[in-house]
C-alpha cells in the first residue's frame, strides 16, 4: 500500500510528461503539415497544375509532388502507396496484429526509401546541391521534408529530370 502511495506522483510525473510531449508533437507536425502544404500549393501554381488544391488533403498531396518529380502514371503509383501507409498506419493503431505490426514496419521502410528517391527528385530540380538536402532529410527521418518543400516555393524551378 505505501509502494502504491509514493509512486503516485512519479506515475503522475511521467504521464504529465508523455502527454505534454505528445502535444507538442502534434502542434508542430500540425506547423509541418501547414508549411508543407502551402509548398505545394505554390509548386502547384507555378506548374500551372489544374488540381492544385488537393495539396491540403494528406495523403493525396503527394500527388502534386509526384507529378512535379516523376512522370503521371509514377506519380499516381507514388500518391497510392501515401494512402497505403496511411491506411496501415490506422489499422496498426486500432487492431493488435503482429503479422500487420510487421508489414506496416516493411512498408514504410520502403515507403521511406521511395519518398527519398522523390525528395532528391525534387532537389534535383530546385538546388544547386541536393545531395545535402537529402541527406539532411533522411538523417531526420524526413522531418525537414516539409520545410524544404516550404522553401523550395521561392526557388528557380529548372525542368531537367
Amino acid at each position: 500500500m505505501a509502494f502504491a502511495i509514493f509512486s503516485l506522483p512519479i506515475f503522475l510525473s511521467i504521464l504529465f510528461f508523455i502527454i505534454c510531449f505528445l502535444v507538442i508533437l502534434a502542434i508542430v507536425k500540425f506547423t509541418l503539415y501547414i508549411f508543407q502544404s502551402f509548398g505545394l500549393l505554390n509548386i502547384a501554381k507555378k506548374e500551372g497544375y489544374k488540381y492544385r488544391y488537393i495539396s491540403w488533403v494528406p495523403g493525396l498531396s503527394h500527388y502534386i509532388l509526384g507529378k512535379f518529380c516523376l512522370k503521371k502514371e509514377f506519380s499516381i503509383i507514388y500518391t497510392i502507396l501515401t494512402v497505403i501507409n496511411i491506411l496501415l498506419f490506422v489499422l496498426v493503431i486500432f487492431i493488435e496484429n503482429s503479422i500487420l505490426f510487421y508489414s506496416f514496419l516493411v512498408f514504410t521502410i520502403l515507403y521511406f526509401v521511395i519518398d527519398m528517391l522523390v525528395m532528391n527528385k525534387l532537389y534535383k530540380k530546385v538546388y544547386k546541391t541536393p545531395e545535402i538536402f537529402t541527406i539532411f532529410t533522411i538523417i531526420t527521418f524526413g522531418f525537414l521534408k516539409p520545410i524544404f518543400i516550404y522553401t523550395s516555393r521561392i526557388k528557380k524551378i529548372t525542368n531537367e529530370y
